[in-house]
């Protein structure tokens, strides 16, 4: 999961994601879209959870299903507490 922790452009992110991997997280997977090609900063399929760039605009791709947030809209606990819920 290092390497894949290398894909994620964004620190907060990237921070976020190394944080709950420790923590126990599942494997996820870096840079992949949802519904008609949303991009997502990291998503875990099975869980259909994803950690969406803040680049500024507030924009968060809304994919039926899906829970989608901002690295600064998840805590770590947060995360870890939607993946385990959705396993």
């Amino acid at each position: 999961m290092v390497a894949e922790l290398s894909y994620i452009g964004d620190d907060a992110t990237r921070q976020l994601v190394e944080e709950a991997l420790r923590a126990g997280a599942p494997a996820f997977e870096a840079g992949g879209e949802v519904g008609d090609g949303e991009p997502v900063e990291a998503l875990w399929h099975e869980q259909r959870i994803g950690v969406a760039l803040d680049d500024g605009d507030e924009r968060v791709p809304v994919v039926p299903g899906w829970e989608i947030r901002t690295a600064s809209s998840w805590s770590v606990d947060e995360l870890l507490s939607a993946l385990s819920e959705k396993e």
